[in-house]
């Protein structure tokens, strides 16, 4: 395992001004705010290390953060998903200046890759680009899940991932709908508020009960000691989510008896403290008051720190003589999102913890979308204007949006919005139901159930034990500037030996560009930031001592040069969702229908059949690719291994060459997104066995797309990879494996954007006339670009009559986030 080092000089004094200057900028209306407490600056109190440390901490180990918006979450197979991406700095929400490449993942619901970009991030940290959704694949709920290589470093939890429901639209992709008749099962937490349950007291105590898939559950029961004296009634209130009081008596010992599916359950509280300290939260509509008390502990020593994404806000002790710590804060003081309080102890210990979640009015972003009219006729263009509004009237200078268009039956309200992301997803652990309902004003007891999710979902990004140790995480996973190469310097005969070397990276399509680069003590190199699309085919040499580079091109002799394999995504474990089909659902498969039935009447598709006739090819004597077993008489692509200066060491390093062919190391191999048939000299092999084969057994592979894949029946609807054995003599043929001083392999670059297809009907064109318009996204815009608030766009109405809805959501290059939406009449 490779551990990089963290290089952020650069970076330090940007932090340390965003972290001081905002506790500085809100100390003084605290002082003036809290009479009975005493707020001083870090630098003057006794905490003063922990605090300085905690800074410390966040300036040298920043997060990004990572969000997508898609054009639709319910599609049918043969749609395509259009994506506009955002990549932040986690700690104030602006375009990030670490990475610069996003990796997106699409994941089947067997938690398969099936398709994977890698995108070009720019500076605004924005990206986009688009999944083609094959016929090949199943009906399912698929998973998309986007990150940079740096935050692999972090918990999974904080990866972005979104449902995407993909529906059928031929008889033959129909699924089995999910049996819901399971045994029950339930996983049932309590969480005293501030994380311990303190004898003697009126505890608060939040619960949650989801089933044996992680998804949330209702049920009932009472609370009894040990005697069985009942002493509460509990119910969930949302979502599997609850809270009760209890006064615990010391030594005394409680227990939850409750009913789910008809079957009675038991559940033990947890373990009660003689002595330790309650904290204990109350928000209101205005202001949230803050509660600190001992029992059988002393509160001297002890302080209060409050904190947002890792910024520090303010470090509070109790006043001299004081018995508790006692404050209220007003949300109009605070920053929009999770606020994490953490109480210390006399000997400095994190024993209390407690997030609430704030929205502050004053510093919220509204967008206006404003169509120019109400109504429009068919193939007619709409003029869109755009604002933005604050209440403090700081608008952002720059801003960036991305925009939908589709029929308002096609619209469901996202699970994920650019907010509830960002301000709760990517900041807490474990699943959250529909996270957009927290956000949403309409909702009128939201505040109330946002706090439960508060008590019963703890911050995790970070540790207080590493923080006053001062220990980051290990960083395994360095920041990708661009596209990048890793590799390693040996021995060509003592492969043990570590050598340290001057290297030069070239291009077989390019050999003018010549990068250099030093391999480290330990063997290690690296480059990084480079910048091209598809795949190229690289070269990496070491170079001779001085005296010897007079002769052009000469190796340094006795060097072996390890390259790291590709790009492996991390593995993909989502969580169980039933798949069901809704009569909203049904409407959209009937749609899809209709668009393929347009699609094969005018862009000249195949229809696929249940049944394929083939007939019998005839090969001529003398082709020397003639082989048993090959139904084609010509691919689409062949790859002669023999035609390579070097010999792979695996058959995914081949077919990554390939237009069309994405293969994901021991992960997947798709072909334009659709999965392929495999055989091995004519005869059908499963994808482990494709892993397992010897490429120096392989003489060349034949690639089939289309039309020309039926050649193999059915199976091969998602295309036909056909690998085709050595002979005898042909053996004598193979590239050397590993040539002194030279490495030969393919480099895979960033995805090309594929740009969304609108017809122009002030000029269309002949076919665009005759062509019926029932485009599933009527528009998709996945980058504009807003000056001073303002912006403008302009679209056409299709064929399709009915409602539509416009949703736009984006962020200021100040951080805040923003989303706004509109329907229209097309008649």
């Amino acid at each position: 395992m490779t551990v990089y080092p963290i290089y952020l000089s650069a970076l330090h004094s940007y932090f340390i001004e965003l972290h001081f200057g905002l506790s500085r900028e809100l100390l003084g209306v605290f002082i003036m705010l809290l009479g009975g407490s005493s707020f001083t600056s870090t630098a003057q109190t006794q905490p003063a290390e922990i605090a300085k440390r905690f800074e410390i901490y966040h300036e040298q180990i920043p997060t990004e953060k990572v969000y997508i918006h898609t054009s639709r979450e319910v599609l049918t197979l043969g749609d395509t998903l259009y994506l506009s991406t955002y990549v932040l700095n986690g700690m104030d929400h602006k375009p990030t200046a670490l990475s610069g490449m996003l990796h997106v993942d699409l994941i089947s619901p067997e938690d398969k890759i099936i398709h994977s970009l890698r995108l070009k991030i720019d500076s605004l940290g924005r990206s986009h680009g688009a999944f083609t959704l094959s016929d090949s694949l199943n009906a399912g709920n698929y998973t998309l899940r986007g990150y940079t290589n740096y935050q692999l470093n972090y918990d999974e939890d904080y990866l972005f991932s979104k449902d995407i429901k993909l529906l059928p639209r031929l008889e033959s992709q129909k699924v089995t709908e999910e049996n819901t008749d399971r045994i029950p099962q339930v996983n049932l937490k309590f969480f005293p508020e501030g994380g311990e349950l303190i004898a003697g007291n009126t505890n608060f105590i939040a619960f949650k009960a989801v089933d044996q898939h992680g998804q949330p559950i209702e049920i009932s029961g009472n609370i009894l000691d040990e005697k069985g004296n009942k002493i509460t009634q509990i119910a969930t209130e949302h979502d599997g989510m609850g809270r009760f009081m209890l006064v615990a008596e010391e030594g005394a010992r409680y227990s939850c008896f409750f009913q789910y599916a008809g079957k009675e359950f038991s559940q033990p509280l947890p373990n009660m403290l003689s002595s330790g300290y309650l904290l204990h939260v109350h928000p209101t509509k205005s202001r949230v008051s803050i509660e600190v008390k001992p029992h059988n502990a002393s509160i001297d020593q002890t302080f209060l720190i409050i904190q947002s994404r890792g910024k520090l806000l303010y470090v509070m002790e109790p006043k001299p003589d004081a018995s508790n710590i006692q404050l209220w804060l007003r949300h109009t003081d605070l920053p929009t999102g999770i606020i994490q309080l953490t109480f210390f102890d006399p000997q400095h210990r994190a024993v209390a913890e407690r997030l609430i979640f704030n929205e502050n009015p004053v510093t919220r972003t509204r967008l206006k979308v404003s169509p120019d009219k109400e109504t429009y006729r068919k193939r007619s263009g709409i003029d869109l204007d755009l604002s933005l509004s604050k209440q403090n009237g700081e608008l952002p200078v720059l801003a960036s949006l991305s925009t939908t268009v589709i029929p308002r039956n096609l619209y469901l309200a996202p699970e994920h919005t650019i907010a509830s992301f960002l301000h709760l997803n990517s900041d807490l652990k474990g699943y959250i139901k529909n996270p957009s309902y927290y956000l949403n004003p309409e909702n009128p007891d939201r505040v109330k159930h946002m706090d439960l999710l508060m008590m019963t979902h703890g911050w995790r990004r970070f540790e207080w034990e590493k923080v006053i140790n001062t220990e980051g995480p290990e960083i395994v996973y360095p920041y990708e500037k661009g596209v990048r190469v890793d590799g390693k310097v040996t021995g060509y005969i003592n492969k043990k030996k570590e050598v340290t070397t001057d290297l030069y990276l070239s291009f077989l399509e390019n050999p003018l560009i010549q990068l250099q680069a030093t391999s480290q003590e330990n063997g290690m190199f690296w480059f990084d930031g480079l910048n091209f699309t598809d795949t190229v085919t690289a070269y990496v040499k070491t170079i001779a001592d001085k005296e010897k580079r007079r002769i052009e091109g000469k190796v340094n002799s006795n060097t072996l040069i390890h390259i790291d394999d590709p790009y492996v995504p991390p593995v993909a474990s989502g969580m169980f969702k039933k798949y069901t089909t809704t009569e909203t659902d049904q409407w959209v498969i009937n749609r899809g229908e209709k668009l393929f039935d347009i699609s094969a009447a005018f862009d000249e598709k195949t229809i696929i059949l249940e049944e394929i006739s083939i007939e019998e090819k005839i090969h001529p004597e003398n082709d020397p690719f003639n082989r048993p077993g090959m139904m084609h008489s010509m691919p689409d692509n062949r790859v002669v291994l023999d035609s390579m200066p070097f010999l792979y060491p695996t058959i995914f390093h081949y077919l990554s060459m390939i237009p069309g062919v994405q293969a994901i190391m021991n992960q997947s191999v798709t072909i334009r997104g659709g999965t392929p048939m495999f055989l091995l000299d004519g005869i059908a092999i499963n994808f482990d066995q494709l892993m397992n084969i010897n490429v120096r057994d392989i003489l060349f592979i034949d690639v089939l797309k289309g039309p020309r894949a039926f050649a193999y029946g059915p199976r091969a609807i998602g295309g036909a990879i056909v690998l085709f054995t050595r002979r005898g003599d042909e053996y004598r043929n193979l590239p050397d494996a590993d040539p002194e001083g030279l490495a030969v392999f393919p480099l895979v670059g960033y995805t090309a954007p594929r740009e969304f297809y609108m017809p122009d009907y002030s000029n269309p064109t002949e076919s665009e006339k005759i062509r019926p318009d029932f485009r599933s996204t009527l528009y998709w815009n996945p980058l504009l670009l807003m000056n001073e608030g303002l912006a403008t766009d302009h679209f056409y109405t299709s064929d399709e009559t009915g409602t539509f809805i416009i949703y736009c959501e984006g962020i200021g290059m100040d951080g805040e986030i923003f989303s706004g939406e509109a329907v229209f009449e097309v008649r």
